[in-house]
């Protein structure tokens, strides 16, 4: 078993930003998803206006369905437990949730492994390692520009796993 993270934050660096929202998805070995997880944060500075345009995130979502830091974490970490995690782009996702745990005394200590490079070495040609050019070159579809964590993560899904298969193939 391992788990698929991705976190929407309110700026790109963890200097600035807050979690605004956990996700993630328990797979079993076989690749089908196990369960799911998906938290608001209420975050201290106001919903930047990008994410309720384009995702659905807004002001009175947050306060009304957000749950505190230290809560959201100790639920997400509880979610992920001892699992190998795994997302599009990991250095981004181990600095929130290393200052996450700064900020609440709940440390993050699972290993994390970034797909991206592994995209990189088994389609060197492809040019752009975005996760949704990812999405699309495995078939999963275009990406819609949501800013939702748990769509990315189950696009994610699909681009480990495509990865997994291209592996398991070329080694015969």
């Amino acid at each position: 078993p391992f788990v698929i993270v991705d976190l929407e934050t309110t700026d790109p660096s963890p200097e600035y930003g807050e979690i605004l929202e956990f996700a993630a998805l328990r797979v079993a070995p076989s690749g089908t998803v196990a369960s799911e997880f998906s938290m608001l944060v209420r975050v201290g500075e106001p919903v930047p206006a990008f994410l309720s345009e384009n995702g659905g995130i807004t002001q009175a979502r947050v306060d009304r369905e957000g749950r505190p830091l230290a809560e959201a974490m100790q639920a997400f970490l509880a979610f992920v437990g001892s699992h190998p995690v795994f997302s599009h782009y990991a250095p981004f996702d181990a600095g929130f949730l290393a200052c996450a745990g700064l900020q609440t005394d709940l440390d993050f200590a699972n290993t994390i492994h970034d797909i991206e490079p592994m995209a990189r070495l088994v389609w060197p040609s492809l040019g752009n390692y975005s996760l949704g050019t990812l999405a699309e070159h495995v078939g999963a579809g275009p990406l819609a520009l949501s800013r939702r964590p748990l769509a990315d993560a189950k696009a994610t899904l699909a681009v480990l796993l495509a990865l997994r298969a291209q592996v398991a193939s070329t080694a015969r």
